[in-house]
């Protein structure tokens, strides 16, 4: 699929005037994707494809018979009895072309400066759907002839049109090539043994292109099944696909030599075969198009042997981790796979819904699902990602008569329609998830949260997607033998070991989840290279504790987490000169002494003090237990401003911040300043800001989400630690070396 970058539309029409004149290119350009080895841990057989950006010409003869048939009404002059010979002649080849696809000129190449012509195949799927799949749609306008085209480029009127001047008709489609790609992109999977996931943009016709996909199998091959679902029945019946299947099939009976019977003829079962009168056997082609409702039936595309499966709409699927993992087992027959599974789905709406969606975009290599290399996003440029169809692409107005989209043209329209929607930011980041140039906006974060959306998002995507940063962490408890704290990580033990409780990574979490937590360490403790001992006041830990009643009604008690995570105050000698969360541990367990315990035993690894959250939980009395309340600190000064007083608890151990609104609101604006400070600049001249160095999944999800009423502890926990900071900041943290002294950070100040 094009890039943004694409300049295929300004090539040809640089061009345009030339070429009767270039010469035919000797081999024949086959597929616009290339393979390279995938680098990522353990994967290394598999492989990510590169796309080309090919400009494309003469594709209207792609479509030579469609335009006899638009024009003559008919496929072909041919008598099936006077010119029987003849009659049979077109329709076998034409059979052929429905499998095989067609070879023609039509891609510009450049070969030592000169450029050429080169010959192009298209799929025989794409070649029926140009030539025998009618669909809905404008006539093609010339913006500069001011004149309406046929789909094949005939005049038809000479007047000039605005907005609401044309209509859609029922006409067979043009070359585009955003469809070339899809198609190509199928016929890919299948020589490869590989599942598509496609994320898109909406009205980019593929209701249409799925249609055909099922239609024409069931036409061609006898014994076939294709089941197509959805989460609900909207995209399948009404206008949806399987409305779209029908027609195809009525239209190919009513004028091709492809006439067959039907056993059933239901939008939800359609199988095309006949019987003889008075005898039960099947005869004929004895295909099968099957439609599941997913919501009612997760397990609804299972038992069914088939050639292909739909999965339509699956942004709006909550459940399609639930349908995927049983379904594509029964695709797969030993090493060999015997169908293919197609998933397509767009985002915009509550993300708690394409959050599975969006995991399998961005992780096809976790799964059977083909990678392609991420071509839109400037984070994550590279890495593996879905099939992506963007906004920027087959925009009917902005493609040129050979089926090159004018993406600059596109990009600069639609940012129009995103500028008319300032005043709004919800409505004008909904357009921009319906209409994304890149996957990421298409998996985009809407809510009414005062942190940066935006960025925590595009770094959300980081953690959870790119392989060189989604494995950072490690993942372990921490072990008191003999009064020497050890941490024991899960890769010592084993994957699966039964000794750590895996990470509560989700937010929100499910019912399902096993909330127990472990501890997950980014960076380990800095000891001092003269004496090997931590320094006093390097670190600080942070946690709010679990509890029965929390200051929000919106939530259930199970819902509620206990939140730790370890800081490195800002410094000049460590590596990373601090200022960033090092640890955290998230979770709940039976009693609050057992979290403590954990919890003590990494205040004590990093010879860290902690401030908590004295309103619940029982971290004093288990501190006086364990020996250790002169780890914990004093309630911070700074809560004694005037508007922070009321319902303060004196100077005690920890901190109230449910006591006082003031002081819940003032700490969440100072963690958003706090995720705003800048550190640095990219390369490309962007900034570097101090949550580009969060690396916790489940803190980013809590902070774009962030409005003051959910349950999001390790916000709350996150509060808990900007008094923290603004009460040591000015503590000198002493290194060996007397010359290395605090850097200050003054977004309080």
């Amino acid at each position: 699929m094009r890039s943004i970058d694409s300049t295929a539309f300004q090539t040809v029409e640089k061009l345009e005037n030339h070429l009767g004149s270039l010469s035919l290119h000797n081999e024949v350009y086959a597929s616009p994707y290339s393979p390279k080895p995938l680098k990522i841990t353990g994967l290394e057989d598999q492989f990510i494809y590169s796309t080309e950006d090919i400009a494309f010409v003469n594709t209207v003869d792609f479509t030579r018979t469609g335009q006899h048939y638009a024009k003559h009404g008919i496929y072909t002059t041919a008598h099936p009895i006077f010119n029987k010979r003849e009659y049979k002649e077109f329709w076998d080849l034409e059979e052929t072309r429905r499998k095989q696809g067609l070879t023609l000129p039509g891609k510009l190449y450049l070969d030592n400066d000169e450029w050429k012509i080169q010959e192009v195949h298209i799929t025989g799927e794409h070649y029926g759907y140009l030539n025998y799949g009618e669909i809905k749609r404008s006539k093609e306008f010339d913006k500069k002839k001011g004149i309406i085209l046929s789909p094949h480029g005939e005049k038809i009127t000479t007047e000039t049109l605005g907005r609401g001047g044309t209509k859609k008709e029922r006409l067979l489609p043009s070359f585009w090539d955003g469809d070339y790609y899809f198609f190509k992109a199928v016929e890919l999977c299948k020589f490869i043994n590989r599942h598509l996931v496609v994320g898109k943009a909406r009205r980019k016709g593929y209701s249409y292109k799925n249609g055909f996909l099922v239609a024409n199998l069931a036409d061609l091959y006898p014994f076939s099944t294709s089941v197509t679902g959805a989460y609900d029945g909207d995209s399948l019946f009404e206008d949806g696909t399987m409305n779209k299947v029908m027609g195809y099939l009525d239209f190919i009976n009513k004028h091709t030599d492809w006439k067959k019977r039907r056993l059933h003829n239901r939008l939800d079962h359609i199988e095309i075969g006949y019987r003889l009168k008075n005898d039960p056997v099947k005869r004929g082609h004895q295909s099968n198009i099957y439609t599941s409702i997913l919501s009612k039936d997760p397990g609804g595309l299972r038992g069914k042997d088939a050639d292909l499966i739909l999965v339509e709409e699956a942004g709006k699927m909550v459940n399609l981790e639930e349908v995927l993992g049983p379904t594509l087992k029964t695709l797969e027959d030993g090493i060999f796979m015997t169908g293919l599974m197609i998933v397509f789905g767009t985002g915009g709406g509550d993300d708690k819904y394409w959050q599975a969606f969006e995991s399998l975009f961005f992780e096809t290599y976790l799964q059977k699902f083909i990678s392609f290399e991420n071509d839109w996003d400037d984070d994550l440029r590279g890495d593996p990602a879905g099939f992506f169809h963007g906004a920027f692409m087959s925009k009917p107005g902005l493609i040129d008569r050979h089926g090159n989209s004018d993406v600059f043209g596109s990009i600069a329209f639609e940012n129009k329609e995103r500028k008319s929607k300032e005043s709004n930011p919800v409505k004008q980041n909904a357009h921009i998830m319906e209409e994304p140039f890149k996957p990421t906006e298409a998996f985009s974060r809407s809510a009414n949260s005062m942190m940066p959306i935006k960025e925590l998002d595009l770094q959300l995507k980081r953690v959870r997607f790119d392989p060189d940063i989604k494995n950072l962490g490690r993942e372990g408890i921490f072990v008191n033998e003999g009064g020497k704290i050890q941490f024991v990580d899960r890769a010592s033990l084993g994957i699966n070991s039964p000794d750590i409780p895996p990470v509560v990574s989700d937010f929100p979490h499910k019912d399902t989840t096993d909330v127990r937590g472990c501890w997950v360490i980014w960076e380990s403790p800095y000891r001092d290279p003269k004496t090997g001992q931590i320094p006093e006041n390097l670190y600080r830990v942070w946690n709010d504790p679990f509890g029965i009643a929390k200051d929000s009604t919106e939530f259930n008690m199970n819902d509620s987490l206990a939140g730790t995570y370890i800081y490195e105050v800002p410094n000049t000698f460590t590596a990373t000169r601090g200022d960033r969360i090092v640890a955290e541990f998230i979770g709940r367990r039976e009693s609050f002494m057992e979290y403590d315990r954990e919890m003590f035993n990494g205040v004590l690894y990093y010879n860290a003090m902690l401030t908590y959250e004295n309103d619940r939980g029982e971290v004093f009395t288990n501190a006086n237990t364990l020996g250790l309340v002169d780890r914990l600190t004093d309630e911070p000064e700074f809560v004694y401003q005037k508007d922070l007083q009321k319902g303060g608890k004196g100077r005690k151990k920890g901190i109230s911040i449910a006591s006082n609104p003031n002081r819940k609101i003032t700490g969440a604006t100072s963690f958003r300043n706090w995720l705003l400070i800048k550190r640095g600049t990219h390369e490309s001249g962007a900034p570097i800001y101090n949550l580009h160095y969060i690396y916790s999944a489940g803190l980013l999800q809590e902070s774009i989400k962030y409005d003051g009423k959910r349950n999001t502890d390790r916000v709350s926990t996150c509060i808990v630690g900007m008094f923290d900071i603004k009460e040591f900041q000015y503590k000198n943290i002493v290194p060996e070396d007397p010359s290395t002294s605090i850097v200050h950070d003054d977004y309080f100040n």
